[in-house]
């Protein structure tokens, strides 16, 4: 990867969120299909049985405290080991999807899924950092407004079901209720008699 190692053909480093690495020794895109283990009848659509997996990206990167690719943009000294490792921290805990910028490309909206870090006897000089992404799917949520003549429908269908008849509240169906308001009602009647033959009576005399 000469662009990598010299610059070649790319304006900038390749860059991980904010981290800009000096060395990029491999780039691994997978691009994986889950495939239905049933037999499939001719005549339907294959595409449906077929599901496209996100992307997965591999890298496997080196910081470099030494001037050996650009330095010219990336500095160079021992602190750019801490500056590195918590750069990488930063975008774990932060839990955001980034972007990758690539010489060739960029890939927005990865998610580190993995990274480990570390350096060996036979360079101290360099931090090797293998990272591993996974690329989500972003979608926006719209509000719809409902017009203000089917809102005013609605209310008014809502509120001619709610005031409809029920008919009259002392109404009964019970047999005994009926029997009971009826002799009432007799009752009634013959005290009102009763009383008016005392009046007749009372004169009479």
């Amino acid at each position: 990867m000469l662009a990598d190692i010299l610059g070649y053909y790319a304006k900038e480093p390749t860059k991980v969120g904010t981290l800009k690495v000096d060395i990029v020794k491999s780039v691994e895109y997978s691009y994986e299909q889950e495939v239905t283990s049933h037999p499939v009848e001719k005549g339907y659509e294959i595409h449906d049985t077929i599901v496209n997996k996100p992307l997965r990206l591999h890298l496997s990167v080196a910081i470099s405290s030494m001037p050996v690719t650009w330095f010219w943009t990336n500095g160079q000294g021992s602190t750019k080991f801490q500056d590195g490792y918590e750069a990488l921290v930063a975008i774990r805990e932060a839990k955001q999807p980034i972007t990758i910028v690539r010489p060739d490309r960029i890939i927005n909206d990865l998610v580190m899924t993995s990274c480990k870090l570390g350096n060996n006897n036979e360079s101290l000089s360099v931090m090797n950092v293998e990272l591993d992404f996974i690329q989500i799917k972003m979608v926006e949520t719209k509000t719809v407004e409902i017009p203000q003549n089917i809102v005013d429908a609605s209310v008014k269908e809502s509120v001619g079901e709610s005031g409809a008849n029920g008919g009259n509240a002392n109404q009964t169906n019970n047999p005994d209720e009926k029997i009971k308001a009826g002799a009432n009602k007799a009752k009634g009647k013959s005290i009102f008699k009763s009383i008016k033959d005392w009046f007749k009576g009372g004169t009479a005399k």
